[in-house]
């Protein structure tokens, strides 16, 4: 992708190409981390469960993240709250994604069911992403394993509905 540096915080770059993830990705990777791809009763019925949960923003209201540990959730949540846009956590399907606790000791799924429905989450939120979208990456090297470069990036490439040019917001 080429980038474009737009004064000290905002850097634009193009998020035409790519391929999304699909149906059958989503049960490969739940494969290669170790959930079968009917995994626990818990993880049926949560998975189940988002079919109907809403990830939907308005228009130029989605904002992105990768990096936990380089504070990316946070400065994206709040820039979020401050503009008036949204986080998957912000969103309602999200807010109950969050209420389960799946990555907590109490947490009825696996790790690795944890990991698979917050990815069945993040699609659903880029594809439900329409106009101009936001994306806190500063720190985060470009991994396909993340949740944003892997699942949520290419599913706003496929976006028609999304502006083809990303907001990369540094800080």
């Amino acid at each position: 992708d080429a980038f474009t540096e737009l004064g000290t915080n905002v850097v634009v770059g193009h998020i035409a190409g790519g391929v999304g993830a699909g149906f059958a990705a989503f049960r490969q990777a739940t494969k290669v981390a170790g959930v079968s791809p009917r995994g626990s009763a818990a993880f049926g019925s949560i998975s189940g469960q988002l079919k109907g949960a809403d990830f939907n923003t308005p228009r130029d209201g989605a904002v992105f993240w990768t990096g936990f540990l380089q504070g990316n959730q946070t400065r994206a949540m709040a820039w979020a709250k401050a503009n008036g846009k949204f986080t998957i956590e912000m969103t309602p399907g999200g807010r109950w994604l969050d209420g389960l606790g799946l990555f907590g000791p109490k947490s009825p799924v696996s790790r690795a069911e944890a990991q698979a429905i917050w990815k069945q989450a993040s699609e659903k939120f880029a594809e439900g992403a329409n106009g101009a979208v936001t994306a806190f990456t500063r720190g985060a090297a470009p991994n396909s394993g993340s949740m944003f470069f892997g699942t949520e990036l290419p599913k706003l490439r496929l976006n028609k509905k999304v502006n083809p040019k990303i907001n990369y917001r540094g800080y």
